[in-house]
């Protein structure tokens, strides 16, 4: 009686391994397509803890996710709210643990860029990466080879981010600009020598020439700096 009694309880016990079993593939392959979904990334990588057998119930009928955060939280160790329906109506909402690894094609240096250096094709080549850990949002191809340069050194194999890069300014430092000078109906120009790099817009300080005085003029164009009185 006492083995036949062990020989149920192995048998209940191996119907719940399998149980749990068929239910922890069903979270897996849920997690997993809706993260491809949702993640903006060429490729994922997703691992899903072990569910504990207590959680779970038999007769599972389907899988939903509830995740109530944003796309851009899909990566790195993240907790997934998993909702189970049973075929009794009735639901259970259960949390997993999930290791998410997000892999995306990348501008990575394909040597030492100096800083200042205008970037080209020769500087970059394309590689897909694990870019979870990535803090700054890699730079976009067309971006890199429409006139910027570096504002750092970026070093061989590293991926290129948007905070390493600037537009060439339309002046540099050291100089020699127009300088405009607008009073009402007055217009005089003159020539000075710019102190900083400047864009379209921006102010910057400027030195006349023959003088050390420094004035700010707004940057008009190549070579050519505005001053409004």
């Amino acid at each position: 009686m006492k083995k036949i009694r062990l020989l149920i309880i192995a048998f209940i016990l191996l119907n719940t391994g399998l149980a749990v079993s068929g239910v922890q593939q069903k979270i897996n392959a849920s997690v997993r397509k809706f993260v491809r979904m949702r993640a903006d990334a060429d490729s994922v990588s997703v691992y899903v803890q072990n569910i504990q057998p207590d959680r779970v119930r038999n007769g599972s009928k389907n899988i939903t996710i509830e995740w109530k955060r944003g796309a851009n939280d899909l990566k790195g160790r993240v907790v997934v709210p998993v909702r189970i329906h049973y075929s009794d109506n009735t639901s259970d909402l259960i949390y997993v643990h999930a290791e998410i690894s997000l892999f995306c094609m990348v501008p990575v240096a394909a040597g030492n860029i100096s800083r200042y250096s205008t970037i080209n094709n020769s500087n970059l080549r394309l590689e897909l990466r694990d870019v979870t850990s990535l803090r700054a949002e890699p730079a976009e191809l067309q971006e890199l080879v429409s006139g910027v340069r570096t504002k750092r050194l970026i070093t061989k194999g590293r991926i290129i981010t948007r905070d390493m890069i600037e537009q060439v300014p339309v002046i540099r430092r050291g100089e020699r600009v127009k300088v405009v000078v607008d009073c009402r109906n007055l217009h005089v120009s003159t020539y000075a020598i710019a102190k900083e790099d400047g864009w379209p817009g921006k102010r910057i300080r400027i030195r006349t020439e023959g003088s050390r005085r420094e004035l700010y003029a707004e940057v008009a164009g190549p070579a050519v700096v505005r001053i409004t009185l």
